[in-house]
């Protein structure tokens, strides 16, 4: 897994994605990463396709990365290494 830590400069959020957009430390360009992406029949969501638990989830996420990108604090993305999917997000860095 691969952490990247840097400023949200942007939020996308849809009923089937959600992305994020971090400009790591030192850079000048932003990465994109996937919060999340459900394809359901003929790309419409329904409330069985997702659990509870992941839309709270993904609720809190949300939340704060909007608090982060207000405050200008530093976000860490947790992703695969050669991936764009989160698996984990925070307000702050692991140092």
């Amino acid at each position: 897994m691969a952490d990247t830590v840097g400023l949200c400069t942007r939020l996308e959020v849809f009923r089937n994605t959600g992305k994020v957009w971090v400009r790591a430390t030192g850079q000048t360009n932003s990465e994109v990463f996937l919060m999340w992406f459900f394809v359901g029949t003929r790309d419409i969501v329904t409330d069985d396709d997702v659990s509870a638990f992941d839309r709270v989830r993904h609720s809190m996420w949300v939340a704060m990365l909007q608090r982060a990108m207000e405050s200008g604090e530093l976000v860490t993305v947790t992703h695969d290494d050669f991936g764009s999917f989160c698996s984990a997000v925070m307000v702050g860095t692991n140092a």
